[in-house]
């Protein structure tokens, strides 16, 4: 599938990022808890991700498709996400994180969401455009809830793009990196769980239940609103390892792209 061709144009929707605080899988799986090891560590390939449909291109989390060593002291624009670019959720209006590094200040950037419809077709359900402070760090950008945007539909493929537009006047020299998502039904163990559960225990539900995209919003949040929890901490950690995205662990986590509903 293409990638739609874009321009810059004048945002649509005020959005300020405020850094200053600082399946196969099939979808059946879902019914069953990721496996884990002995040490209660998801383990390497066991979130529930599903191959791209049709024959839509598998999605980068680096631009270009590169990927550095694990021990690189420069982190480039990252999307967080498993190595296959493909992940799972449970809600209505998903987060999606990523890692923004440092860049000139007041830097456009540009997230779009298609809703993959058959070979060659989908359709654009999302656009936003916003600002950056130029400082380094993972965001997190959530979908809102709006009159005029559905919320995503059970067992339906979107595709996404994050772009970094490094010059407005030449589109193609864009930073971007882009993947799948698609929402599915909560099994009976997580809604059970998730009327009780708080806190870590949320995210450790999302996390038994393998899908990312819940797993990563819900750790990030707590990991931002207690940076000096250790238990917080070490899950945020393994979750990261177990896609060997190890290196972005220790990158601070920033106030959520504010837009106006």
């Amino acid at each position: 599938m293409a990638r739609k061709n874009s321009i810059l144009y004048a945002i649509p929707i005020s959005a300020i990022l405020l850094l200053e605080v600082g399946m196969p899988a099939r979808l059946s799986s879902i019914a069953t808890a990721a496996p884990e090891n002995t040490n209660n560590q998801v383990v390497r390939g066991s979130w529930n991700e599903f191959e791209p449909p049709g024959n839509g291109a598998p999605g980068r989390r680096e631009p270009g498709g590169t990927r550095g060593p694990s021990n690189s002291k420069e982190i480039g624009l990252t999307a967080l996400m498993p190595e296959k670019n493909t992940s799972l959720t449970v809600s209505q209006y998903p987060s999606f994180l990523f890692y923004v590094p440092e860049m000139n200040p007041q830097t456009t950037v540009e997230f779009v969401m298609y809703e993959y419809v058959n070979d060659g077709t989908d359709k654009e359900v999302y656009k936003t455009l916003f600002k950056t402070t130029g400082k380094p760090g993972i965001i997190s950008l959530n979908l809102p809830d709006k009159a005029n945007f559905k919320p995503l539909e059970i067992g339906k493929n979107y595709r996404w793009y994050f772009s970094v537009i490094v010059n407005p006047s030449d589109r193609a020299a864009d930073q971007v990196v882009e993947g799948w998502v698609k929402r599915v039904a909560k099994n009976a163990n997580l809604e059970n769980e998730l009327k009780t559960a708080s806190g870590l225990a949320v995210a450790k539900a999302y996390r038994e239940t393998g899908v990312w995209q819940d797993t990563i919003a819900t750790l990030a949040d707590l990991r931002r609103d207690n940076p000096s929890d250790m238990a917080i901490a070490k899950e945020w950690n393994e979750v990261l390892k177990s896609v060997e995205l190890e290196k972005i662990a220790q990158a601070p986590i920033m106030d959520k792209i504010a837009i106006e509903k």
